[in-house]
């Protein structure tokens, strides 16, 4: 078959969501009179979910051929688009006759069909060498170029800026695959080149759904450019003619540029100002839930706001209505999450958005963290503060203040919330692989887990637990030290509370090693004490052996001491020295003597 021109913008194709339909009416033409609407059909959608769904992912192209088959005749049943009833007569289909997408997918389908039938010829190939299946595979696929070609001439005409491009990425790609059977290199190479280029610019363009598609589609193609340009290099010569080759074959002319503007600027238009749409570990992820989106936009506008807030309370209890939101969203993505896992027909449609839910949950899930650990920071501050001026060197508290008093306890619940929080956002910094982040969380843990061990040794000290309280109070300054070393530590949050009590934690640890030293001792004298009167050498009956007639007294004797010790046999102890040396009896008395058999005569003998 006759190479399509380089005027054929060679494209990938594959990929994008099922046909949609959007009319637009382009206003006035050169004479001032309104034109028929154009006709938008999504090619790589169609194609990519059709295949995905219809065998081509398990390499069953038979069935994929079938399906062609059966599309096709409904489309042209639907359409009113038969070769006649009764008496075949060939129906030529031209731009006068698409009057909507279902004409365009006429040549479409019939493309796919020629394709997948050349690639269930190619499989058959590969298992017996067949001059005669080669030469029908080809055929296939000069069949499928020539309904590409039709469906470019068509969009062309009657489709919009989109179309256009997406039907010439499917006819460059499919073009591209009949030049790698026919082996003409160069021709592919520019083909594929061209359909890369398409498509990474088509994803920019692209609703998250079509930009996954075109992003998959481009990196399949990569493998076709990798071959064709091994094999090219031998009609180039030289490396420099070839990456000269390289890098014309992917400049789009000025017409297609002047499409791919257009395409920006209506897509910058739907994407101001809403949020249909989020940024997460890479990859935009589409937000098709109304309430969902409800909740995030309301949270994003009050996340706003908080920048022209200055009252503690204030930030605190609009912190609190954010997570809500939050907490909203993230309730209505967990409800779609789960019925969509209870589907019972599972398709590529539904298998795509289950992934994108699981993303967006684990985004809700990040943002909503990040609003409580924010929050609980103020809370903890207020907290502290309270708890230092209580306890502050002169004051005494009476009545209700006294009851009411803040507990060590409760501080160090609240910097364990903290913790929890700083942990949780580390799982996700590690996913989002965020290296700076990592290391903030890092410092906040250190700087979290020095102050929670410091309020824990005043829970212990308060108990008199001396020793214990000790030894948190150093790890609270080894971890406390870790911590502010680090240059950005003093931006964050409750660090510098965490300055002062390092200031002073040497004072705090003798102290505490003073008490500990004089439980111990303190302890140890008690001990003694309590054994003065102990009387050893009472010759009364020990209480063991009369715990039936027990009378108290100071000189009650336990027990017996020093123990009375009892004879009792010893455990024979057996050392097998004497192995080599025995020897056992003949049993060959015992072995019955085996009967002599004899021969035929012998049988005879008897008779």
């Amino acid at each position: 078959g006759t190479p399509l021109g380089s005027s054929l913008r060679s494209a990938a194709v594959l990929h994008l969501p099922p046909m949609e339909v959007e009319s637009k009416a382009d206003k006035a033409g050169q004479d001032g009179k309104k034109t028929s609407p154009r006709i938008a059909l999504s090619v790589l959608t169609t194609v990519k979910d059709s295949q995905s769904q219809y065998g081509v992912r398990n390499d069953d192209y038979t069935r994929y051929r079938q399906y062609c088959c059966r599309r096709l005749r409904r489309i042209r049943k639907s359409a009113k688009f038969l070769h006649g009833k009764g008496h075949y007569k060939k129906k030529t289909l031209e731009a006068k006759d698409v009057k909507d997408e279902r004409y365009l997918s006429i040549p479409l389908l019939n493309a796919e069909r020629a394709w997948s039938y050349a690639m269930e010829l190619k499989a058959t190939l590969s298992k017996d060498d067949d001059s005669r299946k080669q030469h029908h595979l080809l055929k296939r696929l000069k069949r499928a170029v020539q309904w590409s070609k039709k469906l470019h001439d068509l969009s062309q005409e009657v489709g919009d800026d989109r179309t256009q491009i997406e039907a010439d990425v499917y006819a460059a790609w499919i073009a591209g695959s009949e030049h790698l059977e026919r082996a003409r290199w160069k021709q592919a190479l520019e083909a594929h080149l061209r359909a890369k280029t398409l498509c990474e610019r088509l994803a920019k363009v692209s609703s998250p759904d079509n930009e996954d598609r075109c992003n998959d589609m481009a990196k399949q193609i990569r493998q076709s450019i990798k071959l064709s340009k091994y094999h090219a290099k031998r009609e180039f010569g030289a490396a420099e003619a070839l990456e000269k080759f390289v890098k014309e074959s992917a400049e789009i002319d000025a017409e297609v540029q002047g499409k791919f503007q257009l395409l920006e600027e209506t897509f910058k238009k739907k994407e101001t100002g809403t949020s249909s749409a989020i940024e997460w570990c890479g990859k935009r992820i589409p937000i098709n839930n109304p309430r969902m989106q409800a909740s995030l936009d309301a949270a994003g506008a009050k996340e706003a706001k908080l920048e022209n807030i200055t009252d503690s309370k204030e930030t605190i209890e609009a912190l609190t209505d954010i997570v809500k939101e939050y907490t909203k969203a993230h309730t209505t993505c967990q409800r779609d999450l789960l019925a969509n896992e209870g589907a019972k027909l599972r398709t590529v449609l539904l298998d795509k958005k289950a992934e994108y839910l699981k993303l967006l949950k684990s985004y809700i899930d990040f943002k909503k963290v990040q609003s409580k650990l924010r929050r609980n920071q103020l809370q903890a501050e207020k907290i502290i503060q309270a708890y230092e001026e209580e306890n502050a060197a002169g004051v005494v508290l009476k009545g209700k203040a006294k009851r009411e008093r803040i507990q060590p306890a409760s501080v160090v619940s609240t910097f364990g919330g903290l913790m929890q929080n700083v942990e949780t956002l580390a799982r996700y910094a590690e996913d989002m692989k965020q290296k700076d982040y990592q290391a903030e969380l890092k410092t906040l843990s250190n700087a979290y887990r020095a102050s929670r061990c410091y309020y824990r040794a005043q829970v212990f000290e308060n108990s008199n637990k001396f020793m214990e309280a000790y030894a948190l109070v150093q790890l609270s300054a080894d971890l406390g030290t870790k911590a502010v070393v680090k240059e950005s530590a003093s931006k964050l949050p409750l660090v510098g509370h965490l300055k002062s009590i390092l200031a002073d934690i040497q004072k705090k640890k003798l102290r505490l090693f003073a008490l500990a030293t004089q439980s111990h001792y303190a302890k140890e004298n008690s001990l003694a004490k309590s054994v003065e009167k102990m009387n050893l050498d009472a010759k009364e009956t020990p209480i063991l052996k009369r715990l039936h007639t027990f009378e108290s007294n100071e000189d009650s004797k336990l027990t017996t001491f020093p123990l009375k010790f009892e004879h009792a046999p010893n455990k024979p102890l057996f050392f097998d020295v004497a192995y080599h040396e025995l020897s056992f009896g003949s049993l060959a008395k015992r072995v019955e003597e085996a009967k002599k058999s004899g021969g035929l005569l012998s049988s005879l003998g008897l008779w």
